[in-house]
């Protein structure tokens, strides 16, 4: 017997805003005037990436208006079957890909599903087949909430979720309730692959996964985004997501490596490129043990409300961009570059080490590692490997752990460990750490022969204090010395110190416009 989910909810109002900016305000938050800033006009802005759309609409009443004048150049394809314009599907398109308020105007096409549609037998086919084969969505926004109210269904649900996700290699991004929500509805944001959002003022309802689904007790959202709702934030990390997909299509090395565009991959450069802020004068944390012999251990990897953090578009470009490395076997290599990812298989037992050399201190320090749950087809087989991941200070080659009081010498808050039993997300976020070479060691801790036998993690990091081969002479780092960098020296000349200050001798002078010109690019 076919059976709907008993309710359907949206993760934001249907009434759409009426008024439409150009530039919208939620972009300074997402860090797009810093991406511009730095690429003009070579800014990605979405071509080619088609995105998927799943709205909980009213029967066939589910799709973005087609003569809405911010989608003027945009291919809707209904999934569901003919429908009508629902006003919460338009604004979630206008957030997503829409000419005035999106980060990514320039994506192509939606493909749109009513939600009973994509969980049954448009898409997910619970209770039925292996899931439809995807229809050419690269990533898949999902700003609604719904329950079957049967526990057996809703795992089922989320573990065909998890399944397709591996499958097509395409992640979806998923809402958390809004203020007033229940957590007991898991449609969708329970899943393990996906990235699950929440809203940077705070008022989504945030919490762990319960008893009811696989996996009790990891920590949601994942990370947030400006919005007044749930379902205004979603859209807006669809659209990073977009934009990081299309860098990598146009970039003529990350273009060639297979492994780009994998979700894993795609979570963890947003993850650990969020801004680890909160509001009203609290600090993020993911809570470390203060004092002791495990002093910096976190076994919860996220802030308890915000995740990972506000999602920054520009920070996940440089961490994209900032070039793959996969680490070493043991900690003997060359450093890893300030901004990066990685992407390798771990077997059982086996560990991989990141080494980090800082010519200054680290303001903020972060490194995350993610990967997916493996669901077998069938959907009655889920395995998830355990990691843990651990930083070690380098003194002439003797490694120190920084876990425990001796540690804590070399940073002023954070954590140096994460071992987490249940999130399939590990965690290091550390403020001032001071000037040295440090490995991290990212463990797979199921030491027995278990399944997956070798499983890809994910890992990307951000330090942007300490670049190596960093030139002074280009002010704004931006890789060139040019007619830019010219502008903010004769803007600072005569001030004491500062970034323009080429030399380092405390006076931005002529000395300094002599050190600049020698090296223009």
């Amino acid at each position: 017997m076919t059976r709907h989910p008993s309710c359907l909810v949206f993760v934001g109002s249907v009434v759409a805003s009426s008024s439409a900016l150009a530039d919208h305000p939620s972009w300074n938050f997402l860090g797009y005037w810093d991406l511009q800033d730095r690429l003009g006009s070579a800014t990605p802005t979405g071509v080619g990436v088609v995105v998927g759309q799943v709205e909980g609409g009213n029967g066939q009443q589910y799709l973005p208006n087609p003569t809405d004048a911010q989608f003027g150049n945009l291919i809707i394809t209904p999934m569901s079957g003919a429908g009508t314009t629902f006003n919460h599907a338009n604004t979630v398109g206008k957030y997503n890909y829409g000419s005035d308020w999106s980060i990514a105007p320039g994506i192509p096409e939606t493909k749109v599903w009513n939600a009973i549609d994509f969980v049954q037998g448009g898409f997910l086919r619970v209770g039925s087949g292996a899931p439809l084969a995807n229809p050419g969505c690269q990533v898949i926004n999902q700003s609604w909430l719904g329950s079957f109210g049967n526990v057996t269904l809703e795992r089922e649900t989320l573990r065909r979720q998890d399944f397709q996700i591996v499958r097509d290699n395409v992640i979806s991004v998923v809402g958390m309730p809004n203020a007033g929500g229940s957590l007991s509805d898991t449609l969708m944001w329970a899943g393990w692959n996906s990235i699950a959002v929440g809203v940077r003022n705070e008022s989504h309802v945030s919490g762990e996964t319960s008893s009811g689904v696989d996996g009790a007790g990891r920590q949601k959202p994942f990370l947030v985004a400006p919005g007044s709702q749930v379902s205004w934030a979603v859209p807006m990390v669809t659209a990073s997501v977009a934009m990081l997909i299309e860098t990598i299509d146009t970039d003529p090395i990350l273009s060639g490596d297979p492994d780009a565009k994998d979700p894993e991959v795609l979570k963890a450069v947003l993850g650990a490129s969020a801004r680890h802020t909160r509001l009203g004068g609290v600090n993020w944390s993911n809570a470390p043990v203060s004092s002791g012999a495990d002093r910096g251990l976190s076994i919860k990897p996220l802030d308890p409300v915000v995740g990972t953090g506000t999602c920054n578009i520009d920070r996940a470009h440089q961490v994209m961009t900032g070039g793959r490395f996969d680490g070493e076997l043991l900690p003997i290599g060359a450093a890893a570059p300030a901004r990066g990812w990685g992407s390798v298989p771990l077997t059982y037992g086996q560990s991989r080490w990141f080494r980090f050399d800082l010519s200054e201190t680290a303001d903020t320090f972060s490194f995350l590692t993610t990967w997916n749950r493996d669901v077998r087809f069938g959907f009655s087989e889920v395995f998830v490997p355990n990691l843990s991941v651990t930083m070690f200070r380098d003194t002439n080659g003797q490694l120190s752990p920084m876990r425990g009081e001796a540690g804590a010498a070399f940073y002023s808050a954070g954590n140096v460990a994460s071992d987490a039993p249940v999130d399939n997300v590990e965690h290091l976020y550390i403020e001032d750490l001071a000037a040295g070479t440090y490995w991290v060691q990212v463990s797979r801790q199921d030491t027995a022969p278990t399944e997956p036998s070798a499983w890809p993690f994910a890992v990307a990091w951000l330090h942007p204090e300490s670049t190596p081969n960093f030139d002074p002479s280009d002010i704004n780092q931006d890789g060139l010395v040019d007619f830019q960098d010219l502008l903010l020296l004769l803007g600072d000349y005569g001030a004491v110190g500062g970034p323009s200050d080429v030399n380092g001798d405390g006076l931005v002078d002529f000395q300094d416009l002599v050190a600049l010109l020698a090296v223009w690019s």
